[in-house]
């Protein structure tokens, strides 16, 4: 009786290992590296590190970061993007970004829409992420929180209908907030392989943080299982942006643009992710044309694609096949000849912002669209979140074209309140062709309360800039060779970021307290000892005492005046016999005393 019983109970084992297993192998991991050289001299690399999963809110994980996953699924999130980056992306140079980011800190999450309360969820959220990335997103509460109808829609599937309500976005922003080690050390540990193997070993944050632009981003979507989008599958992408100088940076060596792995990243490549299902390295040779290089090692293949009719070649390497040899590989390109800043092509859309106004109280915000195509006008959508303490006079917004007013297309202004929600302004502008729109608005600034101030409170007040949105030529943008997004009637779906406005607010003096302090303790301590002595002590008047002194009194006061006199006339014997003219004397006198005997 107890071999069936103990066959049975192996083979339930047998069973649930095999389930296990299933479960486990459901999650698929890829990463790759883009590096694109720019006719400007610019280099840009972008990782992409991809982890796809059929289930989110199981109880058990394998590639899939659990940190991460239970944040997801305790707060009912659909959709999360966020972003923490320094610099500015000059799209009129470096093209169109792959993935728009403002400068600073930026997050927008869809919510599911069975969300008990999308505000509790939403502040619960920013804590936690908070925590996880080690950066100061709790700072991210109503004040400059909104939901806008039009600028940021998902970016993952959408299957009902009501999942499309703004009321389940929210989307903030910290134009002031820093990016460091401390933020890339929790993102590399969100990695299957974390910074132990495969491409992440590349982020060197002391070459990552010197370079011109750098942008560390995390994406949770949902995507289709299949062909026919039966069933869903979830996606979790880590992106790192970078922008790099190689002209600026080896300037000993003339201007040259020739760059490699170390130069670029501090150190060679040794071995892939053990759990990547795909480790590729891919460098766009657009540019070969008008600035010849070679890459060494050779290519193992090449990838071709064409793009709103222009054909795009990549050179394609495996890491795995690169680093089978062993040790460390050092991918260069080597240009034929040196490099020279040449004109750059423009763009069908730029974007410009700037501050009009003098004085403390007043203030404008500017806001350029330049249209380059001259046969056809272009649609745009514009996205202008302003702090409650820049009041927008919103009966002064006025969209011009060559000094003539214009109506927009659509628009949607939400009203600021003090301390409460920061103003929305969404647009719908169409650009005639070969033409500029401005946008702008009037505002006054606002008076603070003493503790309301940052630190630094002279440098002034970040404003986050306007997200620009609109359908523009995919040949301008940096395109990944396989996951870029499909590409419809040769446009691509582009959202841009302004610069940021730096604003001054009427500042009091904080110094003010600590001067005084200064003042009041001193004046304090030189008042305080008058005072006390005044206070404490008594003054006496001790009359003259008209009696003889005591014979014990005379014999201590001429001794002490015996003892003054004696020391006296030591001191100057001892003068007299240092000097030549005391040596002669007592020379002179020696010789008398010997001629008397």
């Amino acid at each position: 009786m107890a071999a069936p019983c103990g066959g049975s109970g192996l083979g339930s084992w047998l069973v649930l290992l095999f389930l296990f297993a299933n479960s486990l192998g459901s999650d698929q991991f890829d990463e790759s590296l883009l590096i694109k050289p720019l006719n400007s001299g610019h280099v840009i690399s972008k990782f992409d590190f991809v982890i796809g999963t059929d289930n989110i809110s199981g109880a058990h994980f394998h590639l899939v970061p659990r940190h991460l996953a239970e944040v997801i699924s305790h707060h009912h999130v659909r959709e999360l993007h966020l972003s923490l980056t320094q610099g500015f992306w000059r799209h009129d140079i470096w093209g169109y970004p792959a993935r728009q980011a403002g400068t600073g800190a930026q997050l927008w999450v869809w919510f599911d829409p069975g969300t008990p309360s999308v505000d509790e969820s939403w502040s619960s959220l920013v804590n936690a992420l908070s925590g996880l990335f080690c950066a100061s997103l709790n700072f991210m509460d109503r004040t400059v929180t909104t939901s806008p109808e039009f600028a940021f829609r998902p970016a993952g599937v959408v299957s009902d209908p009501s999942e499309l309500e703004s009321r389940l976005l929210r989307v903030a922003s910290l134009p002031r907030e820093a990016t460091c080690t401390e933020n890339l050390t929790p993102w590399q540990k969100l990695l299957p392989c974390g910074a132990a193997s495969g491409l992440s070993t590349l982020l060197n944050p002391t070459h990552l943080y010197s370079t011109s632009y750098h942008s560390l981003s995390v994406d949770f979507r949902p995507v289709c299982a299949d062909t026919s989008c039966s069933r869903l599958h979830y996606e979790i992408t880590q992106s790192v942006t970078l922008v790099h100088e190689p002209v600026t940076t080896a300037r000993r060596d003339g201007p040259r643009q020739d760059w490699s792995m170390k130069s670029l990243f501090g150190r060679g490549l040794y071995d892939a992710c053990a759990v990547a299902e795909r480790s590729d390295i891919f460098v766009d040779t657009a540019a070969n044309g008008s600035y010849p290089f070679v890459l060494s090692p050779a290519p193992h293949s090449e990838v071709t694609s064409i793009v709103a009719g222009h054909p795009a070649t990549y050179a394609a390497y495996s890491v795995t096949s690169l680093t089978s040899g062993g040790g460390g590989v050092n991918l260069r390109a080597a240009y034929s000849r040196p490099h020279r800043h040449g004109w750059t092509p423009s763009l069908p859309l730029t974007v410009t912002q700037y501050q009009t106004g003098s004085g403390q109280y007043s203030v404008g915000l500017s806001l350029q669209l330049r249209n380059a195509d001259r046969l056809s006008p272009l649609d745009v959508s514009v996205l202008q979140v302003v702090p409650w303490y820049i009041r927008l006079y919103l009966h002064t917004l006025q969209v011009t074209v060559d000094g003539q007013v214009i109506k927009p297309v659509y628009q949607r202004l939400v009203p600021g309140r003090d301390r409460q929600r920061p103003y929305t302004l969404e647009l719908g502008v169409r650009i005639p062709a070969g033409r500029v729109a401005t946008v702008s608005v009037q505002a006054e600034r606002a008076f603070l309360k003493w503790h309301e101030y940052p630190p630094d409170a002279n440098h002034g007040f970040y404003l986050p800039g306007a997200v620009v949105s609109a359908l523009l030529p995919a040949q301008n943008c940096t395109r990944h060779p396989i996951r870029s997004p499909p590409v419809e009637g040769g446009r691509v779906f582009v959202r841009l970021s302004a610069e940021n406005q730096l604003v001054t607010l009427p500042t009091p003096d904080f110094s003010m307290p600590y001067n005084v302090i200064c003042l009041v303790c001193t004046v304090v301590a030189l008042a305080f000892g008058p005072l006390h002595n005044i206070c404490t002590k008594r003054l006496l008047l001790v009359p003259v005492s008209e009696e003889k002194p005591g014979i014990v009194t005379r014999i201590k006061s001429n001794l002490g005046r015996l003892m003054w006199w004696r020391r006296g006339a030591d001191q100057s014997n001892t003068a007299t016999s240092q000097s030549p003219a005391g040596a002669s004397q007592s020379a002179a006198a020696k010789a008398k005393s010997s001629k008397a005997d």
